[in-house]
């Protein structure tokens, strides 16, 4: 059985996340960049992906503002 999670562990879960989804949406533009010439359609399906994690984070607040990077967090 594991232990509920406790507010700063939730906020830390949390910041680790936004994190991972800007990554990804990063390596997804930047792939969609790379397939543009070859491979139009995939291309945007990778780009509309990236655009879907931005949407998402942008309507997330961010546990810690003002933080560049997972180091900068409590």
């Amino acid at each position: 059985m594991t232990a509920a999670p406790t507010p700063d562990n939730s906020q830390q879960h949390i910041a680790d996340l936004r994190e991972a989804l800007q990554e990804s949406a990063r390596w997804l533009a930047h792939s969609a960049g790379r397939e543009a010439a070859t491979d139009p359609a995939y291309a945007e399906r990778l780009l509309a992906a990236a655009e879907k994690a931005k949407a998402v984070l942008a309507f997330t607040t961010d546990p810690h503002p003002g933080a560049t990077s997972e180091r900068d967090h409590p």
